[in-house]
């Protein structure tokens, strides 16, 4: 019905005063309970109804406040906590919201209603019903929108909008926030910018959405999503599971994920394609930031991981034809069924039959060598990381700032400036070179034996129960056995702790080198840049600790508690200094 009829404005006086009428309980603020004509500025902490005839102007609902809007219009209405509108039609006439703004209340928008420039802000809830609608809502940080509407023009400025079945939301720009999309629900022509997302569960469709750099598409196992655009540094995080289909373009080219195959997907700035049993994704680029895992029984094919992007292949999975840059991160096991590829440096790797060769591990790339199951030629990199496995071999592994574990056996290692290859208990090490910035670590009942330690290199262990070493350096052999360490060489990040009941002779501090003696010690020297403790500072029974013929040849000695005997300090730089135990 026209509201500017003779009807709407031209009424009795009788009418009049009784729309004027004021309800007001004890303790509450008056208000108009029953609009028929126009109201301004009111408090509303009762119930207050709207009807076809009335409209309000600046109504400030507050805790225990309920507005319904009956086929009337509310305009400029503010909803703090505990307070509640809800807008729906009547007969012919259409419920209208106007410009409202939900500070931690609620606005209900029911069958006939419309609400228009609502602004959701922290803690305020808007729910659009079935056969209502919303225009222009901005939901801003902490604020949620519910929609089985229809909503069109939202803003997203750190809220939540949630689209549930039979509900459409059209036009909706995301600057940050999440739209989700439950089954049922759709979402069309949504922009999505930097830190925002737009989530597509299972039954949920999107189409046509462009995601900007820096923004994010999650498509869930049966999600739908169409016609989509990813620009370059946007993520896309989907799977090939039942039910998925998804189409689009990236960098101008097409891509799909569909029936259980991906072709063409571009992986970069947290993006990732998760290939679960029986699909498969087929030429996926996996750039700085992506990840494309492969399940048991998925295969992968000619993958192209760039600088900063990982594969993960997973036991009875498969990815062949690999083309691997030099910063590009395989994460695999030697339980997978088959991977095969090409290093950045032109050599062939693969993994087949329990047996990896030539893998190369930088940048985050881990190999697990399982129990039963070899390696050989592996190369780790810088944030690379070998894993030896009880019963598991490694032979032939180069170290040049990775790491290499070994709780199985490792044979002629290499480890160069920034390596680092720790022996765990039962674990073996044999024939280990360790070159100049390398750090053999041997902890309690591990075994490292036939070792060549370079100038330079640095050997971390104790004389713990079950440490077995042995090995040559510049001064000669040397050897740990039985609690015993004999002629050890210290330095450059190495270290030696001589444990109580335990001894250590002959011992060689030099520059970055450390040597504690809770035990007993005997010809030890300390060279220029070398430190060695006798004692500790908290433990008394360390006074038990004794050292005999220390030479302080231009290092740092300190004595905590216990003997020291025929102590010499020489050089320039040399120091002896007895500290009182804390």
């Amino acid at each position: 019905m026209n509201r500017i009829s003779r009807y709407y404005f031209h009424r009795s006086v009788l009418s009049l005063l009784i729309a004027a009428m004021i309800y007001a309980p004890p303790g509450m603020t008056a208000f108009t309970s029953n609009v028929i004509g126009v109201v301004n500025d009111e408090t509303v902490d009762g119930s207050q109804r709207v009807d076809e005839r009335g409209a309000t102007n600046n109504a400030h609902i507050i805790n225990h406040g309920n507005q319904e809007v009956y086929g009337g219009i509310s305009n400029g209405s503010v909803i703090d906590t505990g307070g509640h509108q809800e807008v729906s039609g009547h007969g012919s006439y259409q419920g209208q919201a106007n410009n409202t703004v939900i500070n931690g209340g609620s606005q209900t928008i029911s069958e006939g209603g419309i609400s228009t420039g609502t602004i959701i802000n922290d803690k305020g809830t808007m729910s659009v019903l079935t056969n209502a609608k919303a225009d222009a809502t901005r939901i801003d940080n902490g604020g949620a929108m519910d929609v089985a509407g229809n909503a069109t023009n939202t803003i997203i400025n750190g809220g939540t909008q949630n689209i549930y079945n039979h509900g459409i939301a059209t036009g909706t720009n995301i600057n940050s926030g999440t739209q989700n999309i439950k089954s049922g629900g759709k979402a069309d022509t949504t922009n999505i910018s930097s830190g925002s997302k737009q989530v597509v569960e299972k039954g949920g469709t999107a189409t046509g959405s462009n995601i900007r750099a820096g923004g994010t598409l999650i498509v869930d196992t049966g999600g739908i999503a169409h016609g989509v655009y990813l620009d370059t540094g946007s993520a896309l995080v989907a799977n090939t599971g039942a039910g998925t289909d998804i189409d689009g373009y990236q960098r101008s080219s097409h891509f799909t994920i569909t029936g259980g195959r991906a072709e063409h997907v571009v992986l970069e700035n947290t993006g990732q394609l998760t290939v679960v049993a029986q699909t498969s994704a087929v030429d996926t680029i996996v750039d700085a930031g992506g990840k494309l895992i492969v399940h048991e029984e998925a295969v992968a094919y000619t993958t192209r991981l760039n600088n900063g992007g990982i594969l993960d292949v997973r036991e009875k999975g498969s990815a062949t034809g690999i083309q691997q840059s030099s910063q590009g991160a395989l994460v695999a096991t030697t339980r997978a069924t088959r991977v095969t590829g090409t290093r950045a440096d032109g050599v062939a790797f693969s993994i087949e039959q329990g047996a990896a060769n030539n893998i190369l591990l930088t940048n985050g790339g881990v190999l697990t060598v399982e129990s039963d199951t070899t390696s050989a030629k592996t190369q780790v990199n810088a944030g690379g990381r070998e894993i030896v496995k009880t019963k598991a071999t490694a032979t032939g592994t180069t170290l040049t700032g990775g790491e290499q574990i070994v709780e199985g056996v490792a044979n002629e290692t290499t480890i160069n400036d920034g390596g680092i290859q720790t022996v765990s208990a039962n674990g073996e090490a044999i024939k280990t070179t360790i070159n100049e910035g390398g750090t053999l670590t041997v902890n309690d009942n591990g075994k490292a034996t036939d070792i060549v330690q370079n100038s330079g290199a640095a050997l971390q262990t104790s004389t713990a129960n079950g440490i077995e070493i042995s090995g040559t350096h510049q001064y000669g052999t040397f050897s740990i056995a039985s609690n015993l360490a004999t002629n050890m060489l210290l330095e450059n990040g190495g270290n030696l702790l001589v444990l109580a009941g335990t001894e250590a002779r002959d011992s060689t501090v030099d520059k970055g080198g450390a040597m504690q003696n809770l035990g007993q010690d005997s010809a030890t020297k300390v060279n220029s840049g070398g430190q060695y403790t006798l004692g500790r500072s908290k433990d008394e029974f360390q006074a038990l600790a004794r050292a005999e013929d220390l030479q302080v040849a231009g290092g740092t000695a300190i004595v905590y508690a216990g003997t020291l005997a025929d102590a010499s300090v020489s050089g320039a730089t040399g120091s002896l200094s007895l500290m009182t135990p804390r």
